[in-house]
């Protein structure tokens, strides 16, 4: 992710975003994850199942953090007795 913020009206700074602590919408998360019902999701988060999202603009849209969801994946990995390397090589 790259965020331009300008400082003088005629000189944009660029800045670039880690992965890491990129932002994820709903969609995306729902893609890497495998999860193809929003509800499921909601039932995950409810039941303290899955990372809670970060409500950014009063609360009205949600975003996780892609570090949040990348730990997650890892756990659920290693509780299944994978690692990422094993998966990523299929």
């Amino acid at each position: 992710m790259t965020v331009t913020l300008r400082t003088q009206p005629d000189r944009p700074t660029t800045h670039h975003t880690p992965r890491s602590s990129r932002l994820l919408a709903r969609n995306e998360v729902m893609e890497r994850c495998g999860i193809r019902a929003a509800s499921t999701l909601h039932d995950w988060i409810r039941a303290g199942r899955f990372p809670a999202p970060i409500h950014l603009a009063g609360g009205r849209t949600a975003r996780w953090l892609e570090a949040d969801l990348e730990s997650w994946l890892a756990d659920q990995l290693a509780a299944a007795g994978r690692d990422i390397e094993e998966v990523s090589s299929r």
